[in-house]
């Protein structure tokens, strides 16, 4: 067995290509940026156990894109671990904030099924829990 940790160098062609890519995209994609520790745990448990601006946001921005009434995506697929200033967001930020590629799709359900949906993505709070909605309409 080959233990996979940091002790592992870089491949000198994979670093290669991951260098270039950062240089074209630098720019475009904007430093991410990180602060303390127990800040980032703070924000990631209210973001699983509360409606947050970002939250919020990222809803509002699903339920536009499709022309839907309502939006809902779950806390745990929002990342970031950081509070982002008021302002323009560079793509960097927004791929940190959604960076699993997931698709957005728009279906016609019940309001019964909405209900049954927001009971069980909240059915164990006030814990803190990946599935807390974040929601829009």
């Amino acid at each position: 067995m080959i233990p996979i940790d940091a002790d592992i160098s870089d491949d000198p062609e994979t670093a290669r290509i991951v260098a270039d890519y950062e240089t074209r995209l630098g720019t475009a994609l904007e430093a991410s940026r990180r602060d303390e520790p127990d800040a980032a745990r703070r924000r990631i448990r209210q973001l699983r156990s509360s409606e947050t601006n970002l939250g919020n946001l990222i809803a509002d921005a699903m339920r536009a894109h499709v022309g839907a009434d309502v939006a809902i995506i779950n806390s745990g697929s929002i990342r970031g671990d950081r509070t982002f200033a008021a302002g323009q967001l560079s793509r960097r930020e927004l791929l940190t904030m959604q960076p699993f590629g997931n698709k957005l799709c728009k279906i016609e359900v019940t309001g019964r099924t909405i209900v049954d949906a927001l009971k069980s993505a909240t059915e164990s709070w006030p814990a803190a829990a990946g599935r807390f909605p974040q929601v829009s309409g």
